[in-house]
């Protein structure tokens, strides 16, 4: 009888099991590595050469939201010509291409693959979303030197203090780039701003209309900020109760039922208006 004591637990076994997700597309930081040797010093040469270079991999076929999985080879930059890094060998499921990663490049996050490789990428029971990586929390300190990225109109960016102590979000350099919308024509009198689509508005008012915004899906402390171009002036602009304006060289405003109408100044063609919701 076959004795079964000396076989191993195959998803205990130590075999590769890390995996990533990509935040981006990752078809330049892919790689085939080859090496060669010269005839002459017979000195061994190593190269790398991206999936994108080779022509198989492209941003449709390596888009942000992939889970790779290691495949169990590694390359280590003491022992194999040419590299500058440890790189870790990797598959797609879904497009079937593998190659190289740098395992710590900022185009991959680590994905808990704390599961059998023949178990589906999970879905949250809590919601149904497909899991793309755990949250973030911790005391010290988070630094990108290129970014963040708020992925969803839902998610924002929020600063706390704690203890009396500011600590909150610091920009040092770069900023904050904010969502423009497209440029739009003033064709009739109201135009609604959306609020989660976008915090700056470029409006072109053709006819000199008298312009009324309404705003929608805002929140208290918003901040928004609309660049408004006419061929003519004066004319009005109603912003509603709730937004405090300024900018643009207006006048107090006039107006009633809770509206602010604010005479524009004339022979100015460019105007930008501050606006933060405060109820």
């Amino acid at each position: 009888m076959t004795s079964l004591n000396g076989t191993t637990d195959g998803f205990n076994s130590g075999h590769p099991r890390r995996l990533y997700i990509t935040t981006s597309a990752y078809h330049n930081d892919i790689y085939r590595y080859t090496t060669s040797r010269s005839t002459t010093t017979y000195v061994v040469s190593g190269t790398l050469t991206s999936l994108a270079t080779l022509g198989t991999g492209t941003a449709a076929n390596c888009p942000a939201n992939r889970i790779l999985r290691e495949n169990g080879r590694r390359l280590n930059k003491d022992a194999n010509p040419g590299l500058s890094t440890l790189l870790v060998g990797v598959y797609d499921s879904v497009s079937g291409l593998s190659g190289f990663i740098d395992p710590n490049s900022p185009r991959f996050a680590v994905y808990n693959g704390d599961k059998s490789v023949f178990q589906d990428n999970g879905v949250d029971p809590n919601g149904g979303l497909v899991d793309q990586g755990p949250p973030i929390y911790t005391r010290g300190l988070v630094t990108s030197t290129t970014g963040l990225t708020v992925a969803t109109t839902t998610a924002g960016v929020t600063t706390t203090f704690f203890n009396a102590s500011p600590t909150g979000l610091t920009l040092t350099t770069g900023g904050v780039t904010q969502k423009v919308t497209t440029t739009t024509t003033a064709t009739t009198g109201t135009l609604t701003l959306d609020l989660s689509t976008a915090s700056v508005f470029n409006y072109t008012n053709a006819t000199n209309l008298a312009v009324t915004f309404a705003i929608s899906n805002a929140s208290i402390g918003s901040t928004f900020y609309i660049s408004l171009l006419s061929t003519a002036t004066p004319f009005n602009v109603t912003f509603p109760a709730n937004v405090v304006v300024s900018g643009g060289g207006l006048a107090a405003p006039t107006g009633g039922s809770g509206a602010q109408v604010f005479a524009t100044p004339s022979a100015v063609t460019k105007l930008l208006f501050t606006c933060v919701v405060i109820a």
